[in-house]
């Protein structure tokens, strides 16, 4: 069959039908809009020779005004400047109307021929339009694009539209799910997962019955399950959204502890009130009869032992204070008056000390610097037996201007898998543990501007060892 022969045949044609039927099934496999113009640049094969660049004027509801430019095999994107002239009727366009493609596309065109297409996806009064342009009679190219075959394209590119439209949305929602640094999931009548961004799916994967419980921890982050009914088409579906509440517990526990240590400075307080003058009372007589006793030595022992009772209250005070103006301290006086609050536990076990014999001025906050210590020392002498021992020594390198104080103990030592997560918050080995008092110790070092860091091997014992900068 002749090309002008293919061009008029009539529509009661059979051979012109199954042609139809043809395109419809061609053109409804296309699923995008770049598919869908370059099946129109096949199409057009017949009358290649006249005709010149198609050009499809359309509006996405996300990415705005948007042109596909196909000329032969090339086919490019982009941005229109201006929206195109709007047209209900196809035909040809004036010269005047000519010049929009002129000006958007910087050079001349010939003569333009515009098919609206119509679509349910177009912007108000701004139906897209397929522009093509030709160098023949206007007679060839409205046979060639027959009343037919235009329909055939509207309804095919209100599918693609509607495809690409769907595709977007889907893909915007997800680029939504998927920002939220939280998990998040929508889950079906059997509580199965059947969208979720990828945090959910991240944790999902390495322990699926996490997400059944209100509460549960992956890494060093702590969350908690807020969950939203919804119903749609007589089905229930729940979103679940899991909360990272790990700064606000750690908040929590710090101020509880500071309201331990608020209630503890005012008891120590009123002990060092109702002690005091009694035990200055009992140093003076011992003083004084130990003048005029033959057990003079015994008196000066009582002297001495009211004496050590008054600095451990003084050491008691300190240590239960929640601010200190000084930020320079003695490393070994702190360490010093540590110990006397462990002596319970140290009764049958053994601590060596193997401090500096100068002073060792530190930039830290005493008290704060006193509670990493008391952590310490008492999580060694746990880990150990009842005949175990602690050694506690500093170190001074003049190299970086810092001390190093290390805490080791020979007791039953950290597994490998496990050192990493020891200063994660609410980890703890501990029956009765928060898993917070490391977290804290290595928070304050940190704030210091120091590091704590440990070395353990199971079966042998830790060592823990925090830097902190020299005073200046």
């Amino acid at each position: 069959m002749s090309v002008r022969r293919w061009l008029i045949q009539p529509t009661t044609d059979i051979a012109y039908e199954r042609k139809l039927v043809r395109l419809v099934n061609k053109f409804f496999l296309a699923s995008t809009v770049e598919e869908w113009i370059r099946l129109i640049g096949s199409e057009v094969s017949p009358i290649k020779k006249k005709m010149g660049e198609m050009v499809l004027c359309f509006h996405s509801a996300y990415f705005g005004p948007r042109q596909y430019c196909l000329k032969g095999k090339r086919l490019f994107e982009r941005t229109a400047k201006n929206f195109w002239p709007k047209t209900s009727n196809s035909g040809p366009l004036s010269k005047q109307e000519s010049l929009y493609l002129a000006n958007e596309l910087g050079r001349p065109f010939y003569n333009i021929f515009a098919i609206p297409l119509n679509s349910s996806y177009e912007l108000e009064d701004q139906p897209p339009v397929l522009f093509v342009e030709y160098f023949c009679k206007t007679q060839t190219i409205e046979n060639f694009f027959s009343e037919e075959k235009q329909e055939i394209l509207r309804s095919t590119f209100s599918k693609v539209l509607l495809e690409e439209h769907w595709k977007s949305g889907s893909d915007l929602w997800q680029e939504t799910f998927d920002g939220l640094k939280e998990p998040l999931a929508i889950l079906d009548e059997d509580k199965k997962p059947i969208r979720s961004n990828t945090h959910f799916q991240k944790i999902y994967n390495k322990n699926p019955s996490l997400f059944l419980k209100d509460h549960f921890q992956d890494e060093e982050k702590q969350y908690e399950k807020h969950s939203y009914s919804i119903i749609n088409n007589n089905h229930n579906y729940t979103v679940e959204h899991f909360t990272n509440v790990t700064s606000y517990l750690l908040l929590r526990e710090q101020i509880a502890q500071n309201q331990k240590m608020s209630a503890l400075g005012k008891l120590a307080n009123d002990v060092a009130h109702l002690l005091s003058n009694p035990l200055t009372g009992i140093r003076s007589m011992a003083q004084i009869l130990s003048e005029e006793s033959r057990e003079k030595d015994n008196f000066l022992e009582i002297e001495k032992a009211a004496h050590r009772c008054q600095k451990i209250i003084t050491n008691f005070i300190q240590f239960s204070r929640q601010t200190n103006k000084d930020l320079t301290c003695d490393l070994n006086k702190v360490v010093h008056q540590t110990l006397p609050f462990l002596k319970t536990m140290i009764q049958t076990k053994k601590i060596l000390l193997n401090l500096e014999e100068e002073k060792i001025m530190v930039q830290a906050e005493p008290c704060l610097l006193q509670q990493v210590i008391f952590n310490l020392v008492r999580n060694a002498l746990q880990a150990v037996g009842d005949k175990g021992q602690v050694c506690m020594k500093t170190n001074i390198d003049t190299s970086t201007n810092q001390v190093q104080l290390s805490v080791q103990d020979n007791g039953c030592g950290i597994p490998e898998h496990l050192q990493e997560k020891i200063f994660s918050p609410f980890f703890t080995t501990k029956s009765e543990g928060t898993g917070l008092g490391l977290r804290i110790s290595y928070q304050v070092i940190k704030k210091f501007g120091g590091q704590l860091k440990v070395q353990s091997k199971a079966g042998e014992g830790s060592c823990f060892t925090f830097s902190l900068p020299l005073a200046r």
